[in-house]
């Protein structure tokens, strides 16, 4: 009976592995084949980050992370929502398979001038400087720093590219070795015309 329950454990690890890839692949096509369908609105990334957030609720209540989220100015950009969606997603999901033994995550979001910068910020084992140009390529993922919590694909980080490459947006990281990594874009600040 032990044994078996070790397999029953093993074949649904390794289905839900399986269900992450086919789901990033999914996401990585479905990103590919609407490259010129982008559908812009004034987009408030405090709402969105809040809504991003709450799908990492139970990692919080039952698996000891804690993600803060720190907001100021007008945070409101020109975006299309699903897409962003996913790029705040794929930053969080990364930053907590990279997490310190802090288990904390931290997202910023600031005006700064006419720009809304956002941060996603871990205090984990960092990014080797000589890495740090591979990170947005597809499958690529950084040896040895990764939890076994949660397997990542090494599609994330490359769907973020295309999704931020086709708004415009500049993104990129910065990253220290044992002292964590921070995940950013910028985007212009939604001004509304009428005013």
């Amino acid at each position: 009976p032990e044994l078996r329950k070790e397999h029953v454990n093993t074949i649904i690890q390794e289905a839900d592995n399986l269900t992450l890839l086919v789901n990033d692949l999914l996401d990585l096509s479905k990103v590919e084949s609407e490259l010129s369908h982008l559908q812009k609105y004034p987009l408030d990334l405090e709402k969105l980050a809040r809504s991003v957030l709450n799908r990492f609720k139970m990692m919080e209540q039952y698996n000891g992370y804690h993600f803060d989220l720190e907001v100021k100015g007008t945070v409101v950009i020109l975006a299309d929502e699903s897409k962003m969606r996913q790029v705040l997603y794929n930053f969080i999901a990364n930053a907590v398979n990279y997490a310190g033994l802090d288990k904390q995550v931290l997202i910023k979001i600031t005006e700064t001038g006419d720009q809304v910068l956002c941060q996603v910020i871990d205090h984990g084992k960092g990014i080797p400087e000589d890495q740090q140009k591979y990170i947005w390529d597809r499958y690529y993922r950084v040896q040895k720093n990764h939890s076994r919590f949660i397997v990542g694909t090494g599609l994330g980080l490359f769907i973020v590219k295309s999704i931020l490459d086709l708004h415009g947006f500049n993104y990129g990281v910065e990253s220290k070795v044992n002292e964590g990594s921070c995940f950013y874009f910028k985007a212009p600040v939604f001004k509304d015309i009428k005013k």
